[in-house]
């Protein structure tokens, strides 16, 4: 057979019609997986738009401020402690997610009529430097403390939160400081109530249960943006329920709705 005549092959050997029935096969397998992802992304729509009129939606005694309000300011005496000790002990991944979730704490707290006093503990050497790494600054409106919390206050005024406690939080006091351990995820949750059983102080979870559905062993665990929004709605006027469907408006799938009757809007619909 001559030259002429001999199938065309690309540098590994195989004809120009084998290759291009494969690129034909790719192109077909893309096109069905898009497919796919469009007809799920359709129904996912659908759902959403068919159970719009279960929205919660409750009325807040304090919007935010359209301007800045220093915490040395703010009528408001309650006391919450970041214990940032754990950060050496974090993968890349976790500590992304805790600088995100600090500064989300700054931006609530610098805009609320009320500020809380909000206190970085063991913000020194390495753990300073990779906050600011990564955008933290001085120049935020925290009270910074490179000394560990039992060295910032006395041990009697200090209430570790904790979803494993068995003493539930009630009425906030200004005398107090409650902790809140920056972990993030529930392979972490027991840290920092065996830290603080073993250092000899008091514990409580936030009483919040009820208000969520499929709790894993009766408890949920919050990160320490919810945790904080949590006590400064509080303190605003609001109960613990009402500031739990405040702070998970846009995660009203993990609330027990059966608890929300009072507050669902059948008028409001979710965000797009």
């Amino acid at each position: 057979m001559s030259d002429f005549m001999r199938p065309k092959c690309d540098d590994s050997g195989e004809s120009s019609s084998s290759t291009k029935r494969k690129f034909y096969d790719l192109t077909e397998e893309k096109k069905a997986k898009r497919a796919k992802m469009q007809a799920e992304k359709i129904a996912a729509k659908k759902y959403a738009q068919q159970n719009r009129l279960k929205v919660i939606k409750v009325p807040l005694l304090e919007t935010p401020s359209k301007r800045e309000i220093f915490m040395n300011d703010s009528k408001c005496k309650i006391s919450v402690c970041l214990d940032l000790s754990w950060i050496l002990s974090m993968d890349v991944k976790d500590l992304s997610k805790i600088q995100k979730l600090i500064r989300w704490v700054y931006c609530s707290n610098n805009y609320a009529k009320s500020p809380l006093q909000v206190y970085l503990t063991k913000y020194s050497g390495p753990i300073r430097e990779e906050l600011q790494r990564r955008g933290t600054t001085p120049r935020w409106d925290f009270h910074y403390h490179e000394e560990h919390y039992l060295d910032v206050f006395p041990k009697e005024k200090l209430v570790y939160l904790s979803s494993n406690s068995e003493n539930v939080l009630g009425r906030l006091e200004e005398d107090k400081v409650y902790i809140i351990g920056v972990l993030e995820g529930n392979r972490h949750c027991l840290d920092c109530y065996n830290r603080a059983v073993s250092e000899g102080i008091a514990t409580a979870r936030l009483p919040i249960n009820q208000y969520f559905k499929d709790n894993k062993n009766g408890k949920r665990v919050l990160n320490i943006w919810q945790a904080y929004s949590i006590l400064l709605r509080v303190t605003q006027g609001h109960s613990y329920k009402e500031a739990v469907g405040i702070v998970f408006k846009l995660q009203q799938e993990l609330l027990d709705l059966n608890e929300f009757k009072d507050y669902i809007d059948p008028f409001a619909r979710l965000p797009r």
